[in-house]
């Protein structure tokens, strides 16, 4: 029986997958006319690579090559950018190794073809979109959950890749991830959903994968403010971030930042976020009354962001949008 190829876009890059990956269907289209960048496929990973750099207890970098092992789950390959190679341990269904491929996988991809990965999630506002950052567990992909109930289009959640930071004359331009959402359990009961109707994404997590029909941004879209969300309540309260400062805050969200000296990027990353720094309003957003819930972040993210974006998001509604 002939393999059947499966097309995808995903960060801007086609990808043709010997694997089905079905988090990625209803993502950006094909470009009419683009040739392939990834290609997915099944095959023999080595156990530990010749010659590779530990970068952790999981990951090791030789030259152009990236190696992912993962117990219980697999090994991977990806080299060049440009090619993905799947090893699943024996009995591991598709689920699991499908979750590392579509996170540090393609973290790992698009560092290889020297894009920049911020670990964000992004929303569309007017022409352009907001990026959210902050650490594990700030409430990233809780709080652009929460804004797409209320109308707005999600552009990419856990990873923003950001286009043209090395070119001044273009813009600065996120483009479109995967169209789901990685929620907490808490997140997913929030919105009315049964996790039993959900892919969770890690059986050691209580984390679900969220598709949002209808409420997907397929185009690429300027980056026009970055949020860095703090651990406190919601509020108004805010500061603005510049210089060495914004320097410093956006390069402490580069989307697996460990990679980036092993596999030799280190002076090509720092350009990049000197770009973004300089060119993009960093705020941070913190509070100092009210107990914190979605709702009262998305209000007090709005409001902070009120002297960038001006009038109303067009897409923003008062119905909102609903997850699958």
């Amino acid at each position: 029986m002939a393999q059947v190829n499966h097309r995808y876009t995903v960060y801007g890059l086609t990808m043709v997958s010997e694997l089905e990956l079905p988090e990625l269907s209803g993502g950006a289209p094909w470009p009419a006319g683009r040739a392939t960048d990834i290609r997915v496929v099944g095959g023999i990973v080595p156990d530990t690579p010749l010659g590779g750099i530990p970068v952790g207890p999981s990951v090791y970098i030789a030259g152009d090559r990236f190696f992912l092992r993962i117990a219980g789950v697999g090994r991977f390959l990806f080299t060049g950018g440009q090619e993905a190679v799947v090893d699943p341990d024996p009995g591991v269904g598709p689920i699991r190794p499908r979750a590392f491929l579509l996170a540090s996988g393609l973290g790992a991809l698009v560092h290889q073809r020297g894009l920049l990965p911020l670990h964000a999630s992004v929303i569309e506002v007017n022409d352009g979109c907001v990026a959210f950052v902050g650490h594990a567990g700030a409430g990233k992909s809780t709080l652009a959950a929460e804004l797409m109930t209320r109308g707005y289009r999600m552009v990419s959640d856990d990873v923003a890749v950001i286009d043209n930071a090395a070119v001044a004359e273009l813009p600065l331009m996120v483009q479109p991830g995967v169209p789901a959402s990685r929620l907490w359990g808490d997140a997913v009961a929030r919105l009315g959903l049964s996790p039993e109707n959900l892919v969770r994404v890690s059986p050691e997590t209580e984390k679900y994968l969220v598709p949002w029909p209808g409420s997907f941004c397929p185009e690429p879209r300027e980056l026009r403010a970055i949020v860095v969300l703090g651990d406190t309540g919601p509020g108004p309260n805010r500061e603005w971030i510049s210089g060495a400062a914004a320097f410093a805050t956006v390069l402490s969200h580069v989307y697996r930042y460990p990679y980036v000296q092993p596999m030799g990027r280190a002076a090509q990353v720092f350009t990049a976020v000197a770009a973004v720094a300089a060119r993009v309003p960093v705020v941070a957003l913190g509070t100092t009354t009210g107990p914190r819930t979605p709702d009262g972040v998305a209000t007090a993210a709005l409001a902070a962001l009120s002297p960038v974006l001006g009038s109303p998001c067009p897409y923003a509604t008062t119905a909102g949008a609903a997850p699958l």
